[in-house]
């Protein structure tokens, strides 16, 4: 039987992967959600999702469109974005 505190300790997180690139892939696509990169109150999400496909190529499309939802989302409720990756 396990444990109830182990289970509140295991990692639930199974993208490793896609959390790597997500502070990278955050920094690529804020501009177009940013309330002064609009167009008439629309944002730019085909925009951003073609730039997540010319920086990040093996991302595929069910990611992207994640990741641009996920930002979409960070920005208009004032969440914190992820510090951009030290080079």
């Amino acid at each position: 039987m396990n444990h109830p505190d182990a289970s509140m300790n295991a990692e639930r997180r199974t993208r490793h992967d896609l959390r790597a690139i997500f502070p990278a892939a955050c920094q690529a696509i804020r501009p177009f959600f940013e309330p002064d990169g609009q167009w008439s109150g629309q944002s730019h999400a085909l925009w951003a999702l073609r730039t997540l496909k010319e920086e990040f190529p093996s991302m595929d499309a069910q990611d992207a469109y994640v990741v641009v939802l996920t930002v979409k989302r960070m920005i208009a409720t004032g969440a914190k974005m992820p510090p951009p990756e030290a080079s």
